[in-house]
C-alpha cells in the first residue's frame, strides 16, 4: 500500500464543504484548530479526491464513526488503520494492543483548547486484531485497503511554521507516506502576520521535509474575499503575495505546482465580492462545496499522472 498524505490547514481539513457544520456534536468541536477529523461522507476536497483515486485504482476505505467506550476490539485486514482517542476528563488512559502485543500507551486530556484528540496510526502487513483498553474513548476508526490510502492530515488554524513544528511528527511521520500533497497553510501565515520572506522560508522547510520522503506536489489555495482585512494590525502584505511566495518556494525545489488558486479565480472573474461569496465561498476565507469540488478535480488531473506512471 502506498500512502498519499494530504497536508494543510482548514481547507484540507474540510471547512466550508457541504454539510460540515452538521457534524458538530458539541461546542468543543467548533474550536479553532480542532484536532478531530471529518467523516468520509462530507464532500471536502480530500474526501472527493479519495473517491476519485479509489475509483481509478484497486483501493477503498471504510470508517466507523460510532463512539466506543473502552475496552474495544476489532479485527482488520486493512493496510493502514487510523483511529482517534478522546477523553471526558483529564488524564484518561488508552493502551493499544496489536495481536495481543502492546503497541503504545496514551494519556488523553479533556480540558484543553482546542479539545485534544489523539491520533493513533497503524501500518499493517497482515490481518490483525486491534484491542484498546483503558478509560478513554474512541472517536472514530479509519481503515484503508488496496493500492493507495489517501489520508487527510489537515489541521485548522495552523500556520506553516506550526505545522512543521507540531503536526508533522504527530500526523504525517507515522504514515510512512510516499506521496505528499501539500496545501501550505497560506491563509494562517497571512493571518499570523508572518512576513512573506518568513513564509517563503517556512514553506520551503515544509516542502523539503516532504520531498526528502517521497513524491511531492504543492497546491495553491483559493483567493479570499476582503483581502485587505486582516485580523492583525501588523499585516503589511496582501494575501496574493503569500500565494506568490508559496509558488516560488515550490519552484525553487523543483516541486510541481497545482494552481487551484487560478482555477477558482477564473470561475469568479468579473464577479463582485457579494456575487463571489454566494457562488464559491462559505465565508470570506473558505471555499464552499463548489470550491472543494474544483480543488478535487484540479488536483486529480495532476495526481493521476503519478498514479499512471506507477502502474505503466
Amino acid at each position: 500500500m502506498r500512502v498519499i498524505a494530504v497536508i494543510g490547514d482548514s481547507h484540507t481539513w474540510g471547512e466550508g464543504a457541504t454539510g460540515y457544520k452538521n457534524v458538530f456534536s458539541d461546542i468543543s468541536l467548533q474550536e479553532a484548530g480542532c484536532l478531530w477529523f471529518l467523516p468520509f461522507y462530507i464532500p471536502s476536497f480530500v474526501n472527493l479526491l479519495r473517491n476519485k483515486i479509489n475509483e481509478s485504482t484497486d483501493s477503498f476505505a471504510e470508517e466507523d464513526t460510532e463512539i466506543h467506550k473502552l475496552p474495544y476490539a476489532f479485527k482488520t485486514s486493512a493496510g493502514l488503520v487510523r483511529l482517534q482517542l478522546f477523553a471526558n476528563d483529564d488524564g484518561q488512559k488508552a493502551d493499544v494492543y496489536i495481536n495481543d502485543k502492546l503497541y503504545n500507551s496514551y494519556t488523553v486530556s479533556r480540558n484543553t483548547v482546542p479539545r485534544e484528540f489523539v491520533t493513533v496510526t497503524i501500518r499493517n502487513s497482515e490481518p490483525a486484531k486491534i484491542r484498546i483498553v483503558g478509560n478513554a474513548f474512541i472517536y472514530r476508526i479509519e481503515e484503508y485497503f488496496g493500492e493507495y490510502a489517501i489520508v487527510n492530515c489537515g489541521v485548522g488554524s495552523c500556520p506553516t511554521f506550526r505545522y512543521t513544528d507540531e503536526q508533522w511528527n504527530r500526523l504525517v511521520e507515522p504514515l510512512n507516506a510516499s506521496i505528499f500533497l501539500i496545501e501550505p497553510c497560506t491563509i494562517n501565515d497571512w493571518l499570523a502576520s508572518t512576513t512573506t520572506d518568513e513564509y517563503y522560508a517556512n514553506t520551503l522547510r515544509l516542502l523539503d521535509m516532504a520531498k526528502n520522503s517521497g513524491i511531492t506536489l504543492m497546491m495553491t489555495v483559493s483567493p479570499i474575499l476582503g483581502e485587505q482585512v486582516n485580523m492583525s494590525s501588523d499585516a503589511k502584505c496582501n494575501y496574493s503575495e503569500y500565494i506568490e511566495k508559496s509558488v516560488e518556494a515550490a519552484r525553487d525545489l523543483d516541486i510541481p505546482v497545482i494552481d487551484t488558486n487560478r482555477a477558482i479565480s477564473e470561475k469568479i472573474s468579473g464577479m463582485s465580492d457579494v456575487e463571489s461569496l454566494k457562488y464559491m465561498f462559505s465565508d470570506i476565507w473558505h471555499p464552499n462545496g463548489l470550491g472543494h469540488r474544483i480543488y478535487a478535480e484540479t488536483v486529480f488531473l495532476e495526481i493521476k499522472k503519478i498514479l499512471s506512471d506507477e502502474t505503466s
